[in-house]
């Protein structure tokens, strides 16, 4: 279908230079603890001067889990401050504004003692930071730079129980790793190329590196079985699971290519090379950009049959690479914009590979849980988990599928995929959803369906 005329949204000018984390660890395995010195090189894109500069320390809301050294602002010691109520924030009071076009570099340095994933503080809480007997995780382990938006400030707020509140630009990334008496058979499961170390001094040396990617995250152990699978498509599929469940993994990894394909068809190609798959010792399943982690429980109720939640949540946290990695959003004040929609992602994924069980997921999968409530809420106006659930997650999958009745599969699959297409690499705000939306589709063609499922509707 030919879209409506309509100017483009203009993509938000960070993404053009994006920041660079230069990061050095030694992580001690019989402690658990990481030594990281950590540089970033900042430029100011914007057309106003920066008076601060704000940085989310996420290891910040474990107790005892930082011992913060020291953070300096091109050389010299930078004033902190660690606004009330807000945890893992850190603003940095600059000497001199950051003019526009002008780069700084911060240089950290910190100590990561990591927490056991079982003593966390919720078992909802979106958070794999931490260790356990079989495995370590780095994920959100490092001070990233916030982004910033000219009229709403930095996109940067506190932890809660349930839901993601980290908002990720692009960046560009290098970690050097020093490991300190590894053990055996030690498998690194990352996103990020590992490339050879320069000047290295030891054997235990392994650098990697990451290009316009949201994150780099790290997941190391030794009892990690690799499995690996390349797509029609040439995308090569890494797995690391446990030995018993390494069968299933391989289940998981045809999962993952068949919808790989399908919302390569639907919404455009994937955007790395590789995709990780990781078994993971937490409570919950969660994305990353290049990499997704699939939590134990569901592989313990596998049975091979495709009406499982083992497929259901691969095909779920595969979705995440389009709506969250390559499509960006505010987690915290709009977790519908990528949860939404890759919970209605596995209909998709069901309809296209396995049409026979498309009953059982909107039985168990949604209707079983009746879902209510406005989907457009911030995390925080969730009171507990299964409401966050209820209205962002199920009730997010009925507000696509009745916008999809409404416009018919021809315009609601080409509005789709051009809303992947411009907003791609960017951080999408709601206004951006509906302005795309609005090139295919009148709005009195669908603001009676967005009115039932949002409180706040954007113009």
């Amino acid at each position: 279908p030919t879209p409506r005329p309509s100017p483009t949204p203009t993509p938000w000018p960070w993404s053009r230079v994006p920041t660079r984390y230069d990061i050095q660890v030694t992580y001690d395995f019989a402690r658990q603890t990481a030594i990281v010195s950590q540089q970033v090189e900042y430029t100011n894109v914007f057309q106003e001067p920066l008076d601060t500069l704000v940085t989310i320390l996420d290891p910040l809301r474990y107790s005892g889990a930082v011992l913060l050294r020291s953070v300096r602002i091109n050389g010299e010691n930078a004033e902190r401050i660690v606004p009330e109520g807000s945890v893992t924030r850190l603003e940095l009071k600059l000497a001199k504004p950051l003019a526009p076009g002008e780069t700084l570099r911060v240089t950290l340095e910190y100590a990561l003692f990591l927490p056991r994933l079982a003593q966390q503080m919720h078992p909802y809480a979106a958070t794999l930071f931490g260790y356990t007997q079989r495995q370590a995780n780095f994920v959100d382990w490092y001070a990233l730079i916030a982004p910033y938006h000219p009229q709403q400030g930095w996109l940067a707020y506190r932890p809660w129980f349930h839901g993601e509140y980290i908002t990720y630009p692009l960046a560009d990334y290098s970690v050097r790793w020093t490991l300190k008496d590894p053990p055996e058979n030690l498998e690194i499961a990352t996103n990020l190329e590992e490339v050879p170390c320069p000047e290295a001094q030891n054997p235990n040396e392994r650098c990697f590196q990451g290009r316009q990617i949201r994150q780099a995250v790290f997941s190391f152990s030794p009892y990690y079985q690799a499995k690996s699978l390349t797509t029609a498509t040439k995308i090569r599929l890494e797995g690391f699971f446990f030995p018993f469940e390494a069968q299933m993994g391989q289940a998981v990894l045809q999962t993952v290519a068949d919808a790989l394909e399908v919302y390569t068809a639907l919404w455009g190609p994937y955007h790395h090379k590789r995709l990780v798959v990781v078994q993971g010792d937490s409570p919950t399943s969660m994305e990353a950009d290049g990499l997704i982690f699939i939590n134990q429980p569901l592989f313990d109720a596998y049975d091979g049959d495709p009406q499982s939640l083992l497929v259901t949540i691969a095909a779920h946290e595969t979705a995440h690479q389009w709506w969250f990695a390559q499509v960006g959003n505010d987690q915290a004040q709009h977790p519908w914009m990528d949860e939404a929609l890759a919970t209605y992602a596995e209909l998709l994924f069901y309809e296209r590979k396995h049409p026979a069980s498309v009953p059982w997921w909107w039985e168990q999968r949604i209707d079983a849980f009746s879902p209510d409530g406005y989907i457009d809420g911030a995390i925080y106006d969730y009171s507990g988990w299964l409401l966050y659930r209820s209205a962002v997650y199920l009730n997010g999958a009925y507000f696509l599928h009745r916008l999809r009745d409404r416009l018919g599969d021809d315009l609601f699959f080409a509005f789709l995929q051009a809303y992947a297409s411009q907003r791609r690499f960017d951080i999408a705000l709601p206004q951006d959803f509906f302005q795309v939306l609005s090139q295919f589709a009148p709005r009195d063609a669908w603001e009676q369906v967005v009115a039932a499922y949002m409180q706040n509707p954007s113009p």
